[in-house]
């Protein structure tokens, strides 16, 4: 009966990340940590007891980012995570496992990111998107399977064509892998490479996603390189460490 009380559970802050990412059950979460293992990975959490339960998803290289949980039964549904700078979801769910399959089937090697859901009806706004598109909205009903285009995302550039952003994977000094992204000029380069590092330094990562800065110096002839360099986050404690 007091499950809604905010003052009920509280945790104290640790060395390790606690995402809450959905519910289980009336006495359990299911959250994001790195707590005893190097990725962010999906735990089950006891809220009276505030004590780990079992392991319901990892990733043995990269940080999950998110995961999605049915607010009807409990259960997993999905986990996304950055693969090598793409969004990548990988689903548990049999019916959903299969809607993405249909996803891929019409938008190709674009990515898709649910912005927008109405669990009841089956409908998503999704962002179809990818290094060289800037995104369009579109409207996913899975129940009648049908997909609608709204809008894009920045109308001023409809009609540009952008370049493709190329996966690098290379290693440091130290054998650690490192992912970089470059992308180049189709035509009239300079021949001169800008390396544009991330921020943070710590925490941060570049992903494969459409970034209106790179397009800006790509089309005037010049190539621009990110890197995830030690440090970023996405691929697990150590390698941030």
């Amino acid at each position: 009966d007091d499950f809604g009380n905010a003052n009920r559970y509280q945790l104290k802050l640790e060395e390790w990340d606690f995402i809450p990412v959905g519910q289980l059950s009336e006495q359990t979460m299911a959250v994001l940590t790195n707590k005893d293992t190097d990725t962010m990975s999906l735990f089950e959490f006891d809220l009276p007891t505030q004590t780990f339960g079992k392991l319901l998803y990892s990733h043995s290289t990269f940080d999950l980012v998110d995961a999605d949980v049915s607010a009807k039964t409990g259960k997993v549904i999905s986990v996304s995570y950055y693969q090598h700078g793409k969004l990548t979801s990988d689903f548990l769910d049999e019916q959903e496992k299969d809607n993405s399959n249909r996803l891929k089937q019409e938008f190709g090697e674009n990515q898709t990111r649910v912005v927008a859901e109405n669990k009841v009806t089956g409908q998503q706004v999704l962002n179809v998107f990818s290094s060289a598109n800037p995104g369009t909205y579109y409207l996913y009903d899975s129940t009648s399977d049908v997909i609608e285009k709204l809008l894009p995302l920045y109308e001023e550039l409809q009609g540009y064509t952008f370049e493709k952003t190329r996966l690098i994977q290379t290693q440091s000094r130290d054998g650690s892998p490192i992912d970089a992204y470059l992308t180049t000029p189709s035509s009239a380069s300079h021949n001169t490479l800008l390396v544009m590092p991330h921020g943070g330094p710590v925490g941060v990562m570049d992903t494969v996603e459409f970034d209106p800065t790179v397009h800006y110096f790509v089309s005037r002839g010049f190539s621009v390189l990110k890197v995830n360099y030690r440090g970023s986050a996405g691929y697990g404690t150590e390698f941030r460490e």
